[in-house]
């Protein structure tokens, strides 16, 4: 929706397996890696100015949304302590 980069790494997902990352040669890891930067760079360029220009949005995104990613982010780095017991009760 963002950008014309669709299928840009069809070709490293075809030769690759991503959940073996640590075998992927540093030089076809580089473009790969490069490739979802420059991505990611071309839809915060669009979005920034859709968000800028929507306050309604942009009061989502800085109250709600940037703030759980956040905190994703920590859980993911730390851990998430799970009542084991309680969740099987769920069940």
């Amino acid at each position: 929706l963002y950008t014309d980069m669709g299928g840009y790494d069809d070709d490293f997902n075809h030769k690759y397996d991503k959940s073996r990352m640590d075998l992927v040669p540093k030089s076809d890891l580089l473009q790969y890696a490069g490739g979802d930067t420059d991505a990611a760079y071309r839809v915060y360029a669009s979005m920034r100015s859709d968000l800028l220009d929507n306050r309604r949005l942009a009061v989502f995104y800085s109250k709600l949304l940037k703030p759980a990613s956040v905190a994703f982010q920590w859980m993911e780095e730390v851990g998430v302590e799970v009542d084991v017991p309680y969740l099987q009760s769920l069940e």
